[in-house]
């Protein structure tokens, strides 16, 4: 049996790395990322917000059976607060970034898999753009893939942005930030039987 061909952006930190080290042993796995030292045959150098474009075109050619769209930032903080490039820089990572590089395969994936986050459900102060962009993307994918598709609401996993938002809230409100982290491993195992 063929093995599928799956890629998985922001596979070099984070869930992305949860999600290969799952995938992996059973299909042929690439990935993208913003750190141009991981870099290799099966890990392309993907960041939109560099006017060089310097992506394998490979990334464009494959077929892929099943796309991972974790990759992703977040700010932290009061909108108004923001400097511009900041601003620009999440939404063309969290919304245009992804479309662009959908729009540029040959083919359409088989699957798509979108990581959301569940901040969108809820009113988190300090998070309004990321669940903006966040809200803003799956609403599209919904329109375009439609059944093709599934999206993933994960809460609070460990991840450098969650770190970064609890010691946000910490001087906010001045005392400790309680943090119950979710088990990553039950959306890891979620994405593997949606793909494989």
């Amino acid at each position: 049996m063929r093995r599928k061909k799956i890629l998985v952006t922001g596979i070099t930190g984070g869930l992305g790395t949860l999600i290969a080290s799952k995938l992996a042993p059973h299909c042929d796995l690439y990935g993208t990322t913003t750190q141009k030292e991981k870099i290799n045959e099966r890990i392309f150098y993907l960041d939109y917000t560099k006017k060089e474009k310097k992506i394998s075109l490979l990334l464009f050619e494959i077929p892929w059976d099943g796309v991972v769209l974790n990759a992703g930032i977040g700010i932290i903080g009061d909108p108004l607060e923001f400097e511009d490039q900041e601003m620009e820089k999440i939404f063309r990572i969290n919304v245009m970034g992804p479309l662009m590089m959908l729009k540029k395969l040959k083919k359409s994936p088989k699957k798509l898999v979108f990581i959301s986050s569940k901040c969108i459900f809820h009113d988190r102060p300090g998070l309004k753009i990321y669940s903006s962009t966040k809200q803003i993307l799956g609403e599209i994918l919904e329109d375009l893939y439609g059944e093709k598709l599934i999206i993933f609401y994960p809460d609070s996993m460990k991840t450098d942005m969650k770190i970064q938002f609890c010691k946000h809230m910490q001087k906010k409100v001045w005392r400790p930030i309680e943090t119950d982290w979710e088990d990553p491993r039950e959306y890891v195992n979620k994405i593997y039987d949606f793909l494989l």
